[in-house]
């Protein structure tokens, strides 16, 4: 994770000093609204408060509440500890993240059988089912400071400090999350006009140096954090409101074993219709070259247009790779349909080292979506194929 020069560095983290970034960063003021529109909010803005918790005193956790976390997805599927992080991802995915993601905002990669489509509600129950299936037992919050502490962009960072800065009244909340410390950053936006004010801090229950904070701008603070335990950090303004953080100990990266595979496979001597094509098992010997379980072009072997279809079932819907075992001397491309629709113009392209048993190779060629029910693929050639012994499809999970 790059480290940021405005943050506590690991020397003098060990020294004990305490060193902090002090910012005062300009912010919009608060504008308060006409008394008539004031009015005819009061209702809906009290639901607002009460569901981001703005209050006199109030708690949170490693609260989103403007969707950035959407922004790490991308980075947390592709780290080497991949399926842990991944799983760590999907487990603390919100409503407002989920929005972003079905919006596009938060890129595009799989989450194995699970869909972004639908509602969120739909998302929520097929993910914990999921989950619960592949034994991973974090909750969302420790799913997120693990995150915290391994995933990090640039544009994340900004996304939370910006998210920081429009909150109205006294807000906090953590920017940067490491095993040594805590990155906590508060603004302030006051109704009207108001004059310096100091800002106490409490960590677990020990008080902190105070620090001052300006109306309409923003404050970081760096605290020394042990990621063995949680941490609880109380800000509190001069006069009132507070904010309450809590950070759970950082949980061990979770083992997952990975899931079976699931496979459908189609050997060669199951296809069920085919032009100028046959098995090498006929009193030609070609058996004992080729091998008696391949499809090749049919004697008297002439360059001639060769087609293959195999029916098959899907029990499990989701994503399949299409992998294909055959031999190939020389190239020979073929064409790939599914369900009657070109999927691969130049499919089995690949050589070998010749076109006996032993050359047999398997090599992917494409990913699909397949649904539950029958399915048709066809392989097609206007000239004579490859040694074909078999066809996979493997679902990607």
């Amino acid at each position: 994770m790059k480290q940021d020069s405005s943050y506590r560095t690991k020397n003098s983290i060990a020294s004990g000093k305490e060193e902090r970034k002090v910012q005062d960063v300009k912010l919009e003021p608060y504008n308060k609204e006409p008394k008539v529109l004031r009015n005819a909010m009061c209702f809906a803005l009290f639901l607002f408060v009460a569901a981001l918790g703005f209050g006199s005193h109030a708690q949170a956790q490693l609260t989103d509440p403007c969707g950035c976390d959407a922004g790490l997805g991308k980075v947390a599927v592709n780290l080497s500890e991949k399926r842990a992080f991944k799983l760590a991802y999907l487990a603390q995915i919100d409503q407002k993240q989920w929005s972003n993601h079905h919006k596009g905002g938060g890129g595009r990669f799989s989450f194995g059988p699970l869909s972004l489509g639908g509602n969120y509600g739909q998302f929520d129950a097929s993910r914990r089912e999921y989950l619960s299936r592949l034994g991973y037992s974090l909750d969302s919050e420790q799913s997120r400071t693990l995150l915290y502490e391994r995933v990090e962009t640039e544009d994340w960072r900004r996304c939370k400090e910006a998210c920081i800065r429009q909150q109205q009244g006294f807000y906090c909340g953590v920017t940067k999350l490491a095993k040594e410390f805590a990155a906590v950053t508060c603004s302030w936006r006051p109704e009207g006009v108001a004059a310096n004010k100091s800002m106490s801090v409490v960590v677990n229950g020990n008080p902190a140096p105070n620090h001052t904070i300006a109306p309409n701008t923003q404050r970081d603070i760096q605290l020394k954090r042990d990621a063995t335990r949680s941490l609880l950090v109380t800000l509190t303004l001069e006069g009132g409101s507070s904010r309450t953080i809590t950070v759970s100990a950082t949980p061990k990266i979770p083992v997952i074993a990975p899931p079976p595979k699931i496979q459908v496979v189609l050997l060669a001597p199951q296809y069920v219709r085919g032009v100028n094509v046959a098995l090498a098992n006929g009193p030609d010997g070609s058996a004992a070259v080729y091998g008696s379980d391949v499809l090749l072009n049919a004697p008297p072997y002439h360059d001639r247009y060769n087609k293959a279809e195999w029916d098959f079932d899907i029990s499990t819907p989701g994503r399949y790779k299409i992998k294909v075992e055959f031999a190939a001397a020389h190239a020979r491309p073929v064409r790939m349909h599914l369900n009657g629709k070109l999927i691969a113009d130049s499919a089995l392209w690949q050589t070998t080292c010749g076109w006996t048993p032993q050359c047999q190779q398997t090599h992917t060629q494409k990913e699909v979506n397949l649904t539950q029910g029958s399915h048709t693929i066809v392989l097609e050639r206007h000239s004579v194929f490859p040694h074909i012994r078999k066809i996979i499809f493997e679902r990607v999970d």
